[in-house]
């Protein structure tokens, strides 16, 4: 008797789900399913507008009380008719989570206004830094007087940097200083950095980021300013014939110089002659003497050339930046091999 009842009790609900799921369709809705009424399930009174499709509920209750385990279908959005008569075609569970899935899409893009721009919020990539690069700068400090830097660095992308320099200020000489820092890259190129000795912050960098061998402006702490540029030490040698130009201040006065050397294999300048005012003093040297030692790492190295002692920095394969490290002089320039 009991098991009569209910199967009784079963038809009655999937006759009253069918005959609501048919009157949805006819109105262009969306049947919302079932709702819970004491100990049984009544269909709902809720046929759903696909703006309300977000709000559709996908849990439903696979059996009832006194019935066999059945799946119920839900109609979603409309089927194309049978043209033998009006019959309607259900959605299995997953066209159901698919259909939702697109429609939830397209009605939360909608209320937001459309797609989002895909360049919405995004910052700048940091990785079109990444590489070495070698740089030089004079200027003068308010509170420390005039100065030169050379050094170079090596950005991993992802906004570290590692490098060394020298530093020459009246007559103290901060040479071969290990660096590391960070850096931010804005969305036109422009980089900001700050550097440190491990210890203390020496100076901020700003750049834009040169594009193949070229230079770009380059200002160092804020007052001194020169010239940055992509650093390749490969094929680089001590070894051959180099012109070169100084400039600076010696002992007497503003100063400059120019010449040219040849080294042997071992780097030792082996030929070479120089021109050199200091001030109202000026010299020749006929016979130049000196070394253009092998780098130490990254890019640089040391140089004796005549009477004055400088670390060079390697921009290319043949050419070298020149710091002086003399005490009583500071001089820098360039050598280019000949």
């Amino acid at each position: 008797m009991q098991a009569a009842k209910a199967t009784l009790q079963s038809r009655a609900f999937s006759q009253s789900v069918y005959f609501k799921l048919i009157d949805c369709y006819e109105q262009g809705l969306i049947f919302d399913g079932v709702s819970q009424n004491g100990g049984g399930f009544l269909p709902s009174n809720g046929c759903k507008s696909a703006e309300a499709v977000l709000r559709w509920r996908t849990k439903i209750p696979q059996s009832f009380p006194g019935s066999e385990s059945r799946a119920i279908d839900f109609l979603g959005p409309r089927k194309q008719r049978d043209k033998a008569g009006g019959s309607v075609l259900a959605m299995t569970s997953t066209q159901r989570l698919r259909c939702l899935i697109t429609l939830g899409t397209i009605a939360f893009a909608v209320a937001c206004g459309g797609r989002p721009s895909p360049h919405a919020n995004t910052r700048p990539t940091l990785d079109p830094l990444r590489g070495s690069y070698v740089f030089f700068a004079n200027g003068s400090d308010p509170r420390k007087g005039d100065y030169f830097v050379a050094g170079s660095f090596t950005a991993d992308g992802r906004g570290n940097l590692s490098g060394v320099q020298d530093l020459k200020r009246g007559l103290i000489v901060d040479s071969g200083v290990e660096l590391e820092g960070t850096y931010q890259l804005d969305a036109i190129g422009t980089v900001n950095a700050s550097i440190s000795d491990g210890t203390e912050t020496l100076a901020a960098l700003t750049f834009v980021i040169p594009s193949g061998s070229e230079k770009t402006a380059f200002l160092y702490n804020g007052t001194a300013t020169g010239t940055v540029q992509r650093q390749n030490t490969s094929g680089f040698s001590n070894v051959g014939k180099f012109d070169f130009k100084l400039s600076g201040k010696g002992e007497e006065g503003e100063a400059s110089a120019s010449g040219s050397f040849a080294t042997a294999a071992t780097g030792e300048i082996s030929d070479g002659t120089e021109e050199l005012e200091d001030g109202v003093f000026s010299r020749t040297t006929d016979v130049l003497t000196g070394q253009l030692g092998t780098q130490l790492g990254r890019g640089r190295g040391v140089a004796i050339i005549g009477l004055h002692k400088f670390s060079y920095y390697v921009v290319s394969p043949n050419q070298i930046i020149l710091a002086g490290l003399d005490r009583s002089t500071s001089l820098f320039g360039t050598a280019t091999a000949q």
